[in-house]
């Protein structure tokens, strides 16, 4: 052995200490990627379509708030007038997953420091979390349970994402059980893209994740953000140029979604790219 030159079971150890981060900075980032779209209109209830029971009470002005969110004030607006609905009444479930979500969107489309997003989505976390336990029945509240805790342990390092990955695991598991629909089918795309990064003996791979996103399309299949994930799906992993195109060209058949599905219109724009570049080639 060479003067300087590691034992080959520390070796060993450091390689697979680089591919654990490795994997975890590619986890980080299919998070962030799949985190939920706006609530998607769902075949069951349209959750920011008008709703007297939400619209006409103390939600009312943060719902319509949040259906302008492309603006980034009325983003923050949203997200005071759901504050002051919690604020009103704390055990109100229904309201603190409202309030979680608009910490999820300020984080990812508006808030632009670290300190800030670690800020938002320990506070979205925790209140979906209390949600949760206020109604364990309530598929929105263990979504965005799931989602923040995802998100924030992206902001904090590698360690958080790989320690909180068997909660955010189950949170998502029990938002497809109870609802599969529920934002467009936001909780099988997230796990799409954990199988995608995690390796099968960790219940990962990527037919898994094929699978959790034609079980998507079957469930939401309005929903344009599906397409965009299984095409690139199929595209990246697979390699499979003619199903990435196909399916890319059957979101494009879909109404387009109206303006207050800020994530669903966008999905809709990167379709229309993707099947640009597909066709050039």
């Amino acid at each position: 052995m060479r003067l300087g030159t590691p034992p080959l079971h520390a070796r060993t150890d450091r390689r697979q200490s680089l591919r654990l981060v490795a994997l975890v900075a590619t986890l980080l980032v299919a998070l962030a990627s799949a985190a939920p779209t706006a609530l998607a209109f769902s075949s069951r209830q349209d959750p920011l379509a008008y709703q007297p029971a939400l619209d006409e009470g103390p939600l009312g002005p943060g719902r319509q708030a949040y259906r302008e969110r492309r603006d980034p004030q009325r983003a923050l607006e949203s997200y005071q007038l759901f504050k002051r609905a919690v604020a009103e009444d704390p055990t109100d479930h229904v309201a603190l997953w409202h309030l979680a979500m608009s910490c999820y969107y300020l984080g990812q489309r508006v808030f632009d420091t670290p300190e800030e997003r670690k800020r938002v989505f320990s506070e979205g976390h925790r209140l979906a979390e209390t949600a949760a336990k206020r109604d364990p029945n309530c598929a929105p509240c263990h979504m965005l349970a799931g989602v923040n805790q995802a998100l924030w342990g992206q902001e904090m390092g590698i360690f958080r994402v790989l320690s909180g990955l068997p909660n955010v695991k189950h949170h998502l598991r029990k938002s497809t059980e109870l609802d599969p629909t529920f934002a467009g089918a936001s909780a099988l795309r997230v796990r799409s893209q954990i199988a995608k990064v995690l390796p099968r003996w960790l219940g990962g791979g990527k037919k898994k994740a094929r699978r959790y996103l034609r079980r998507a399309i079957e469930i939401a299949p309005y929903e344009p953000l599906n397409y965009q994930f299984l095409a690139k799906l199929l595209l990246k992993q697979f390699g499979d140029r003619e199903g990435a195109l196909r399916v890319a060209k059957q979101g494009l058949t879909l109404p387009m979604p109206g303006p207050e599905f800020v994530e669903s219109v966008d999905a809709v724009r990167r379709l229309n790219g993707l099947v640009a570049q597909l066709e050039k080639k």
